[in-house]
Parts: structure tokens; sequence; C-alpha cells
């Protein structure tokens, strides 16, 4: 009698090969794979650090740049009154009622100008 329950069960006829992990490869993987972990954990590390930094480090110079544009508008303002100050002290009617006042210097009448 032939027997067919081989040929019926999940079971394969050879068997299953197994990979077989060596002594020494399976440290150096272990060991490669602790040291990528620490590489990367170090990278993360660095990478926080240097975010954080180049956050205070805009957060600090925003600072300062709210503090420029105050003083930018402040000497703007000062520049605008001393520019009227400026155009009011050389107006011409200044100019004649000071030297009328100080020097004794007055326009000339029209008929002191003779033209040839």
């Amino acid at each position: 009698m032939y027997d067919y329950a081989h040929r019926y069960s999940p079971v394969i006829r050879s068997r299953q090969r197994v990979a077989v992990r060596r002594a020494g490869l399976a440290v150096v993987g272990d060991r490669f794979r602790e040291l990528a972990g620490l590489t990367a954990l170090v990278a993360f590390a660095v990478v926080l650090v240097c975010g954080i930094g180049c956050g205070w480090r805009i957060k600090s110079d925003q600072g300062a740049l709210l503090l420029e544009q105050a003083q930018g508008r402040s000497l703007m303002t000062a520049h605008r009154q001393f520019t009227e100050q400026r155009d009011e002290l050389a107006s011409r009617a200044r100019v004649e009622k000071l030297a009328g006042k100080i020097l004794k210097l007055f326009p000339p009448e029209k008929d002191q100008i003779i033209r040839l």
C-alpha cells in the first residue's frame, strides 16, 4: 500500500532551513545598531540645540529691530522739526527783519536802483 500522507499534509517533505546566526557577526550587527542609534540620538540633540539657538537669536534680533525702528521714528520726527525750524529761520521775511534790526540794512527803494 502507498502512503499519500506526505502529499496532502501541509508539512513539506524536507526540513525547513533556519538561518543560523554566527556569534561574531551577531555581535558586530548589534554593536552597529547601537552605534547607529547613538549617532542618530546625538544628531537629533545637535539639531535640537541648533534650532533652539536659532530661535533665541531670531527673538533677540527681533527685539533689537523693534528698538531700532522706534529710534528711527523718533529721529525722523526730530529731523522733520529741525527742517521746519531751518526753513523758518532761512525765510526771506525773517532775514530782512533781522538785517534791518541788527545791521540796519534795508531793501533798496525803487528810486535807489539805477540801471544803465
